[in-house]
């Protein structure tokens, strides 16, 4: 066996069952490869790594120091829809509530490398949102430092194609797991036929009611079994609520389960909903139903289930779940396309073998720090221009729609109540922009005072007419 020293990052540091299978199937994969891996975690905040696995996860502010230290062959960027410049409230380990650092996972590995021969690869993370412009730039620079790029879906694909770097696109690493976890070393938890369920904090009442509708009338002939896969999301608080309303004749699984644990129970389910991306792969390769329930719309699902050629399982919007999950449970599996999968993925871990041990090519470092800097100097500047006289536009195109109807009333001489009604839509809909750019606080108070002179003179002249 050939033995290489891996730096993996990602968000192991909160509990989110797809996000910690990443360096399990890594470093399973490529020992089935022939390749022996030493491997650290790596994640904004220091943690013990949950779901039972109890790694040590460092700070990703030590990457660099510890590169230096180590000399990884390669950092690889574990996978999960990390690949945006967005900060969101997520639960850490210690269920303390944080604003998430989620772009250090990918923008550190590359400043860790460039002054190193450590390769930089992309282990099929997804793209969730477009980029703004100078977005773009620190994408440039980030990706002039990474040796292999491989993403999951079509929409990250896109996103990532026009940087005139080569780009992959394969499954997600999930769709190996029968190749760790083979199903007949995967012992069934529950003995009676049951369906799995799952859900987070950010559904609404109304997917709410209609998904708790549709169980209860499952419930008659299966076991409802509510799993909670990403305690990060606080999805056992909505768990609990359907349990609670289901009078307990749901299963809540409220324990903490190993990977493993929570692999047997969707292996050996008869079918799957819910909204979490990997509970869906889960159940799908080991041969079951799935159905997703997307009430969140994430374009990473919505791709999954093209994919798959299961479209007609995908749910985003409410009142159709019924008429789904009949059509679902009355159909035979769809797995037709697995094997074309793990040839995909099979060919992906050979590319990363390949990338790694390939010593050419390793100090092709092409990042600019001084022309990236200027270049972005500039395009915040454009950003934060127009987006200042895109207000100023709208603003003045409002003053004027204001000007009109005054001077309407005025000429046609409207009765005053009509007038009034006028003004405060209006008013209300200039307030609504204020609020939309109240990062332009300023210019709104300059804009809004001399809007508010105008109008006073304008309603002044009309009271005297009057």
């Amino acid at each position: 066996m050939k033995n290489v020293k891996i730096a993996f990052t990602g968000t192991f540091d909160i509990d989110n069952f797809g996000d910690h299978l990443f360096p399990v199937i890594f470093k399973k994969m490529m020992e089935k490869k022939n390749i022996s891996i030493d491997m650290d975690l790596f994640s904004p905040f220091e943690a013990i790594e949950g779901f039972q696995q109890n790694n040590k996860i460092y700070k990703l502010e030590l990457l660099d120091s510890m590169n230096q230290k180590k000399k990884y062959d390669a950092i690889v960027v574990g996978g999960g829809e990390i690949i945006h410049l967005n900060t969101f409230k997520h639960l850490n380990h210690e269920k303390k509530s944080v604003d998430y650092p989620i772009y250090e996972t990918w923008i550190a590995p590359s400043l860790a490398s460039k002054n190193t021969e450590t390769k930089i690869i992309w282990n099929n993370p997804g793209c969730p949102f477009e980029f703004k412009k100078y977005e773009e730039e620190i994408i440039k620079y980030i990706l002039s430092y990474v040796d292999y790029i491989s993403v999951r879906n079509d929409f990250s694909y896109r996103i990532l194609n026009k940087f005139n770097k080569p780009v992959m696109k394969s499954y997600d690493t999930a769709f190996a797991l029968p190749i760790i976890y083979p199903l007949e070393e995967l012992s069934r938890k529950i003995k009676n036929k049951y369906i799995v369920y799952h859900c987070h904090r950010y559904m609404n009442n109304g997917f709410y009611q209609e998904s708790f509708k549709t169980l209860k009338s499952l419930s008659k002939e299966y076991e409802i079994v509510l799993l909670p896969l990403a305690n990060t999301n606080d999805d056992i608080k909505l768990l609990k609520q359907m349990y609670e309303d289901s009078n307990h004749k749901f299963k809540l699984i409220n324990e903490d389960l190993s990977i493993k644990e929570i692999i047997e129970i969707l292996a050996h389910c008869e079918m799957y909903i819910g909204v979490s991306f990997h509970g869906a792969i889960t159940a799908y390769v080991y041969g079951k139903k799935i159905i997703g329930y997307d009430y969140f719309r994430n374009k990473k699902t919505r791709d999954l289930f093209q994919d798959l050629s299961l479209e007609s399982n995908y749910i985003d919007k409410i009142g159709i779940l019924d008429e789904v999950v009949k059509t679902v449970l009355s159909n035979d599996c769809n797995t037709t396309s697995y094997i074309k999968i793990i040839d995909n993925i099979n060919l992906h871990f050979d590319n990363i073998i390949q990338c790694i041990l390939n010593k050419e090519n390793k100090n092709k470092k092409v990042g600019n720090e001084v022309e990236f800097f200027e270049k972005m100097i500039k395009e915040i500047s454009f950003y934060f221009e127009n987006i200042k006289q895109k207000s100023y536009d709208e603003n003045e195109s409002l003053k004027s729609d204001l000007y009109e109807k005054i001077g309407e009333a005025q000429y046609n001489l409207l009765n005053w109540q009509k007038c009034s009604n006028e003004l405060i839509t209006l008013d209300e809909k200039y307030r609504s922009l204020e609020k939309k750019y109240e990062g332009l606080l300023e210019d709104y108070d300059r804009i809004n005072n001399e809007l508010n002179s105008t109008l006073k003179n304008k309603i002044k002249k009309y009271l005297k007419k009057r």
